[in-house]
């Protein structure tokens, strides 16, 4: 059961229930279906392969995905970790027996596998650092918005 299911026209907010209106309900079900590129690497990435990190580390990243309204859990960013490293190796191993066997000079295909492994380590680094680097990103965001608000009220004053 999904959050989706549990949505309904009815909402209980202390002791009394609101109705709500049907574009707010229709709003509602766009933003939880809808998902970022990120989001879902992350997600697909946990469907192949689950790697759970330790308690303190999942709690600080959990910390930064929900600040950040990322709608992912801390398995799924070190499973997309963990994957995107896997797939680098697999690509290295699979392009240094092609070059190999294209008789490529073994200089020429030590420099490729280079860049190739410097490339996919540096996306599985930046899919790390992601929720770290959009949690600031969003607190940036917050604050210049905080400081435009207080500017308009005291200039609507």
């Amino acid at each position: 059961m999904n959050k989706l299911d549990k949505l309904s026209e009815y909402f209980q907010h202390g002791t009394g229930v609101r109705k709500l209106s049907a574009d707010y309900l229709e709003f509602i079900r766009e933003e939880l279906e809808k998902k970022s590129f990120y989001e879902k690497v992350c997600s697909f990435a946990s469907t192949i392969i689950k790697i759970n990190p330790g308690k303190d580390k999942a709690k600080e990243l959990q910390q930064k995905l929900d600040f950040s309204n990322l709608k992912i859990s801390a398995t799924d960013v070190y499973s997309a970790f963990v994957l995107m490293i896997i797939l680098t190796i697999f690509i290295d191993t699979a392009s240094f027996i092609s070059l190999l066997s294209l008789n490529y000079e073994i200089g020429e295909t030590v420099r490729y596998i280079f860049v190739v492994s410097l490339v996919g380590f540096a996306l599985a680094y930046y899919i790390l650092l992601y929720p770290s680097i959009y949690a600031k990103k969003v607190r940036v965001d917050a604050a210049a918005e905080i400081v435009k608000k207080i500017l308009y009220k005291f200039i609507g004053l």
